[in-house]
């Protein structure tokens, strides 16, 4: 057999009788996994090279503008034939393989991963195993370590970069795992992950995700956790159910431990997702762009707890000035009213206590969350938050590197290209060019059809209003978030007239949530994915498409048939919303 090539960085590679999955081999000069791409760009261009920058508003697409997540650079194998190498993404089934080759991946150990269940959620997933819930609980997996002995040569930093929830009813898994290159967590779904199936990974619908993510990474609940096996009733259920012995108070304590861990990690991403923000947006600035990083990559280079004036590393009073005009600078272009931390945390919830409406719409992850703090780079407090903030994002090997780096090459200004050694070809998993490219989401809707025709055509004006405001989550084929706006008009007008009392009942919650403190369920569409659009409330409430979209859906919802825009259509029977 035909030996094959060692993989690029990257991939793994495997023969035609077996799987040799090999890690990547970082190139001689190159700088730790996890670093190499979206702040390599930065170093090129402290050393006078250009930066090819990901562009600033290009985080919001479902495909990203550059780059590949980490679960498709650890599950990416590499194999060879008579035509030549290419790759494709295997994800190992069952789940215990995939968690065998996340542990491989990344260097880690048993305690370096943190799982909990969660039979009585609020993920897109919640009602799949209705109505056993507790015999398929879905399954939340988070890497939440980093081993001090891994090899920065063969092994992916995962920590706080890679979040797995599994439904088996569903037959997939949704994956949050950090982009490198494009400095944002990706969002995707793995379908067919099944016996006797091959699994596909695809893109999902980043505006669908946003609405209750819009942190731009992984969200949980706050302490106790009452959702998951930390809480001794849901414990006990979840055993009984497995025909397992009454969980002992040592057992509560480690799922309590297990959540606590996870809550943790997520919190760290949700730093991770907004320092790499910053990255992106800060210096985007073409006739400041190099020296705004530079400035930044020195001020993360301080050793945590040194004083910023000193000597060390060649920092001095005049560079901590530099440092703090940067910052003000970005704000006043970027961020005016200050640079804002939104949090990953939802409110903890008793799914098994009997709780009043306003308690259970609070909880909801659609809900507006109080935001952890917003920045001010006015204030020399939040100036060494913001560089804390940007330090976080990279592991103590990567700092330690970036320390070298600079001790090493100053001026790093005035340094040439060849200061860091000839540079790689790519300095991020470098044959993202073999593999296929990321598969999208799929199609919102077939085309629409006029009123009740099934001729192609115009669009019904009312049902263009609800595409513009509700397309993004409600056209999809699958039935979580209802999926009213999805197939022919006839199927959609029909979806919307079996909805139309809870679409009434929503849309009125963008005026009663002023007016009414009994009520606190979130209005529709969620005001993230407003501001998604470029709405503000006051904007949206005074639209044409709110005044359409209410108006139809208050007709549908009447008990009598209504004649609509032209449109005759018989109600069929609704059920009632829940009291």
């Amino acid at each position: 057999m035909k030996a094959v090539a060692a993989p690029a960085p990257g991939l793994r590679a495997n023969t035609a009788s077996q799987h040799n999955r090999r890690m990547p081999i970082l190139k001689e000069n190159q700088a730790p996994r996890g670093l190499r791409s979206w702040l390599a760009p930065m170093i090129l261009a402290v050393c006078g090279m250009v930066a090819s920058a990901i562009p600033a508003g290009a985080d919001g697409s479902d495909i990203p503008a550059g780059g590949r997540s980490l679960f498709d650079i650890m599950t990416t194998v590499v194999s060879e034939d008579a035509s030549g190498e290419s790759a494709r993404l295997e994800v190992p089934f069952p789940f215990e393989r995939l968690r065998a080759l996340i542990k491989k991946a990344g260097g880690l150990s048993d305690a370096d991963i943190a799982e909990t269940l969660i039979p009585l959620g609020r993920s897109l997933q919640r009602r799949a195993a209705a109505p056993d819930y507790f015999a398929s609980p879905r399954r939340v997996l988070g890497v939440i370590a980093e081993p001090p002995e891994a090899d920065p040569a063969t092994t992916l930093v995962l920590k706080d970069r890679l979040f797995i929830g599994h439904q088996p009813r569903t037959e997939s898994l949704e994956v949050i795992s950090f982009n490198e290159a494009a400095g944002r967590f990706e969002f995707q779904i793995v379908e067919d992950y099944a016996p006797g199936k091959v699994p596909r990974v695809r893109q999902a619908r980043r505006a669908l995700c946003l609405g209750c993510h819009g942190n731009g990474g992984p969200i949980f609940p706050e302490a106790p956790w009452s959702e998951t096996p930390a809480h001794p009733a849901i414990a006990a259920r979840l055993a009984k159910v497995a025909g397992a012995p009454p969980p002992d108070p040592a057992t509560i304590e480690s799922n309590r431990r297990s959540a606590a861990a996870l809550y943790r990690s997520v919190g760290a991403a949700n730093r991770l997702s907004h320092a790499a923000r910053y990255w992106r947006i800060a210096c985007t600035d073409p006739a400041t762009r190099q020296s705004c990083r530079s400035k930044l990559l020195k001020s993360i280079s301080i050793p945590t707890g040194h004083d910023p004036t000193s000597d060390d590393h060649g920092k001095t009073g005049q560079d901590r000035a530099d440092i703090e005009e940067t910052i003000a600078a970005a704000q006043a272009r970027a961020w005016p009213e200050g640079f804002t931390i939104a949090s990953p945390f939802i409110a903890d919830i008793n799914p098994l206590a009997t709780l009043d409406a306003k308690a259970r719409d609070l909880a909801d992850p659609l809900n507006e969350r109080p935001a952890l703090a917003v920045l001010d780079a006015t204030k020399a407090e939040d100036v060494d938050r913001i560089i804390a903030l940007l330090r976080d994002a990279f592991t103590a090997r990567h700092v330690a590197w970036l320390r070298d780096v600079l001790r090493e090459r100053e001026p790093v200004q005035a340094a040439s290209p060849a200061a860091l050694g000839p540079p790689p070809a790519n300095w991020c998993c470098a044959p993202h060019d073999m593999l296929p490219p990321p598969v999208g989401a799929a199609p919102r809707t077939v085309p629409l059809v006029p009123g009740l025709s099934i001729e192609p055509g115009p669009a019904h004006p009312s049902l263009q209003a609800f595409h513009r405001a509700c397309g993004a989550c409600h056209s999809s084929m699958s039935s979580m978030p209802p999926n009213f706006l999805h197939g022919t008009s006839i199927r959609q007008l029909r979806a919307i007239t079996e909805c139309a009392p809870r679409i009434s009942l929503r849309l009125s919650q963008w005026r009663a949530r002023d007016g009414d403190a009994s009520t606190a369920m979130p209005p529709m569409p969620p005001p993230r994915h407003l501001a998604a659009l470029g709405q503000t409330p006051e904007n949206w409430l005074a639209s044409a498409d709110f005044r359409r979209i209410s108006r139809f859906a208050a007709a549908l919802a009447a008990p009598a048939d209504v004649p609509l825009d032209g449109i005759k259509t018989n109600k069929p029977v609704c059920a009632p919303l829940a009291k």
